[in-house]
């Protein structure tokens, strides 16, 4: 074994020391990281999950965002003339037209339909409605304001308070519902389930 000289064992043990410094802090750094996550005490098992809320704006925010000041509340400026021999598919892209051209919006494609449904709403002077977010005991979304609220479960139903065009209700969620919309007349019938929104093909 070949002597080594006190400037090379030194060197040795600061090359130690610097590795055993480096897993010090690495193993310090993950049991850091590791405090922020929380472990399920003793009764906290059960707990009730949170709101599922889509990551998005219901259709009825995005016009009025976007769309309100040229075309009015509730598309009362767009006429009769609004969507008027098109196709499904080319009001679709009417739609999604003005929304990134004249609105300004960065939208998702289910923003775009949402919006098509609710425009379509307006062409048939329909109530629109759209579930936005949902849990195990309440369920919020959006309606045309105006409208008369109820939800229907099995044999009962229970009225709903509509605040401009936001509503909310107190339900078990997982019994089926749904919400029924009445306005001038013309009735919309909705399932509640995340992300639903007022379809009228024709």
């Amino acid at each position: 074994m070949q002597p080594v000289s006190f400037t090379e064992s030194a060197t040795r043990v600061q090359r130690s020391n610097l590795k055993s410094a480096a897993w010090g802090m690495t193993c310090a750094a993950l049991a850091f990281s590791f405090v922020g996550m929380s472990v399920p005490v003793k009764g906290q098992q059960n707990a009730a999950p949170r709101m599922e809320v889509l990551p998005l704006r219901g259709a009825i925010s995005l016009y009025d965002k976007a769309c309100i000041r040229c075309h009015g509340p509730g598309g009362s400026f767009y006429g009769s003339e609004l969507g008027k021999g098109k196709t499904p598919e080319q009001l679709r892209k009417m739609v999604w037209e003005m929304c990134i051209a004249q609105g300004g919006l960065t939208v998702s494609q289910r923003e775009v339909d949402a919006m098509t449904a609710y425009h379509r709403s307006i062409m048939h002077s329909e109530p629109y409605v759209e579930i936005l977010g949902t849990s195990p005991t309440e369920v919020i979304g959006e309606a045309t304001p105006g409208s008369a609220l109820q939800l229907q479960i099995g044999t009962k139903v229970i009225p709903v308070t509509l605040t401009e065009n936001r509503w909310h209700a107190a339900i078990e969620t997982t019994k089926a519902a749904t919400i029924i919309a009445t306005r001038n007349g013309k009735t919309t019938r909705l399932p509640i389930a995340l992300g639903k929104f007022t379809l009228h093909q024709q």
